[in-house]
This record gives structure tokens, sequence and C-alpha cells, in this order.
């Protein structure tokens, strides 16, 4: 029988650097990507993406998402690095018999959380670790609804959660804790019909005392590139936003690892003027289709 062919996505993972959480770039004499689906040690995977860092313990932690092979939907896995710059795999720590992406996460009150989109349950879940960074459990559905890629903060004495809805919209929620009734914003969508800018892309930056979105530009190809603006106005009336002038800050290299899509950043700030970044790549991805049974995967 002809062979036919697919073509994918094979997204992985690399550390930028830059002066400033806008002005990212590949580091010298690093690998161009430190971890890829062929780090992935105990489970067949086809690609990792959405990486989030938290330091702790002395010790840097990274969360995934890693695309199953053999079910199709994503899981949640986490690697370990002294200092940011080589990183050492470890294991699936979330698996559910949804899709599973997008692990937000934060410390709040000394406790580590974890948001993944539960797109596919239809709710927004917070989960807890039980035991950091290995063990976690669901502890509060805080949003029902068709929502991916939650992304969390806390700003003047109230939470806010942005959410993609649907394909093209985007809505806002706000809260007086964390685990608080969330009220959808007066003005949502806050974003509507946009692929270039409704989707989030990582966590929101505080940066010289202003806050900043990060969102996927999806058009015209799915997640090509990292787009930043800045919020204007945030309060439980109005809610505004500008691009800024660098805007895109990452975008497909058009060779390599990450020839045609970038569509994540997560930076975190390492003394006054330094900034290290994990952020997500990819490259097409051609797979051979055999006269057999295969499960959709999931374009991301």
């Amino acid at each position: 029988m002809k062979e036919k062919k697919l073509i994918s996505y094979e997204w992985a993972i690399a550390i930028y650097q830059g002066d400033s959480p806008f002005n990212l770039k590949p580091i010298e004499n690093l690998r161009d990507t430190v971890l890829s689906f062929q780090d992935v040690s105990d489970i067949e995977a086809d690609f990792v993406a959405d990486p989030f860092m938290i330091y702790l313990q002395n010790s840097w932690f990274m969360f995934f998402e890693v695309l199953n092979s053999k079910t199709g939907l994503g899981e949640i896995g986490y690697a370990v690095s002294s200092d940011g710059f080589y990183w050492e795999y470890k294991n699936i720590i979330l698996r559910d018999q949804i899709h599973l992406s997008y692990p937000f996460i934060f410390e709040h009150n000394n406790e580590v959380y974890m948001v993944p989109e539960t797109r596919q349950a239809g709710e927004v879940r917070i989960y807890k670790a039980i035991h950091f960074p290995d063990k976690w459990e669901p502890v509060q559905v805080i949003i029902k609804g068709d929502y991916a890629d939650a992304t969390l903060v806390e700003y003047a004495n109230k939470w806010w959660l942005f959410a993609l809805h649907g394909t093209k919209d985007l809505h806002l929620f706000h809260s007086e804790s964390l685990f608080g009734d969330w009220i959808p914003h007066k003005s949502n969508p806050i974003i509507e019909n946009d692929l270039k800018s409704s989707r989030p892309a990582g966590k929101i930056i505080s940066y010289e005392n202003r806050l900043f979105r990060l969102a996927q530009d999806g058009y015209p190809l799915y997640g090509n590139k990292v787009r930043v603006f800045e919020i204007l106005e945030l309060n439980t009336k109005s809610y505004k936003e500008v691009e800024i002038e660098s805007s895109p800050i990452l975008t497909g290299s058009r060779e390599g690892w990450n020839s045609v899509a970038m569509h994540h950043v997560d930076a975190h700030r390492i003394g006054d003027t330094h900034w290290i970044a994990c952020v997500d790549g990819a490259k097409p991805d051609f797979k051979n289709l055999i006269d057999k049974p295969k499960k959709k995967k999931l374009e991301k």
C-alpha cells in the first residue's frame, strides 16, 4: 500500500535570556533545545511544550505538556535544573482521561498550586502540590465552561483569570480570593474573534511597575509567534491594553528546531537587569501513516 504523509508539529523547549522579558535570545554555547520528546523516558512521547518554571528548594523546576504517542493525550511532566540552563527530565506527574497541557504553576501562602488546561472536562481546576514536585491533587473547580490556557495574576487586592473561550475569544474573571467566587468580567469577551491576540502564551509579567499580557498569534498558522500587550486598565468595570512597540517578541526562525512556530514564554528575573525564560518552538514533523487504526492527535 502506498504510504501517506501527515504533517504535524514537533514541539521542543529551549532556554533564552536577555536584559528584559521582551528582549530574549538563545544562549551562546547552550544547545538549541534543553528538552525534547527524546528526553522523555517513562512514556513514548511525540513532543514537549507549554513550559512553566518555578524556583524552590535551591533548584529550578520546569513543568510542561508531554504528548503521549499512544493515547494522543497531553500529560504533565517535569524536569529539574540547578542553574536554569541544564535540565534533567524526571517523569510524568499528572495524567487523566482527558488532555492536559499549559501547567500554570505558582506559589500562594507557602503552598504550590497548578492550573493545567482541563478543557475537555469543561472546567478550570486548581491542583495543589501534596508532595512537591511529584504528587498533586485537585482541590477546587473555579470555573465551568469551555476554557483553555487559564492564566492567573494577583493584582490590586484581587485575583484575575484570563482564559481562551472557544478559539478566538478571551474572557476575564475576578475574585476576592483564590478560592472565592469567580465573577465574569462585565466586558467579556475582552477580546473577540481574534486569532492574533486572544490565546494566552504564558504568565502575566510584572515589569517596571507595569503589567504585560503574553498572547499567541495563531494567524496564519497555529502558534507562529508571541505578542505582548501592556495592560493599561484592569478593574471590575473595564479592561484596556495596547500592544508594545517591540511585539512580537518571538517568532518561528524558518530553520531548525523552531522553524515554523514559537507560542509560549515563561520569563523570570535573575538579578536586577537579567532575565531567563523557558520558551517552546516547533518544526514540521513528518510521520508515515500505515494502513492501521491510529488515534487522532491534537495539533498541540
